[in-house]
């Protein structure tokens, strides 16, 4: 709905004339809308899936070399005695 609102379109209206110039974005946002509900299903899908089936993520599933991921996950309450420069 934004570039028919770039291109004037009212807001806030019931009904549109027949045969106007807004019936064809309005068909394009209408099409849009299934792309965009099938992507949430397809982001819900996989977040229901990854909960219930998915690996557990160790202590550093990304690999990484920073301070951060040197301690376990979850970190304890007190995880650095000095922190150093």
């Amino acid at each position: 709905m934004h570039i028919p609102g770039l291109l004037g379109m009212p807001r806030r209206i019931y009904t549109y004339e027949r045969a106007g110039v807004w019936d064809t974005w309005n068909l394009i946002v209408s099409i849009g809308v299934v792309f965009q509900a099938a992507g949430i299903l397809v982001f819900a899908a996989n977040l229901i899936w990854s909960y219930f089936r998915g690996k557990i993520a160790g202590n550093d599933p990304w690999d990484a070399w920073t301070l951060e991921w040197t301690t376990s996950s979850p970190p304890p309450e007190y995880n650095f005695a000095v922190i150093r420069k």
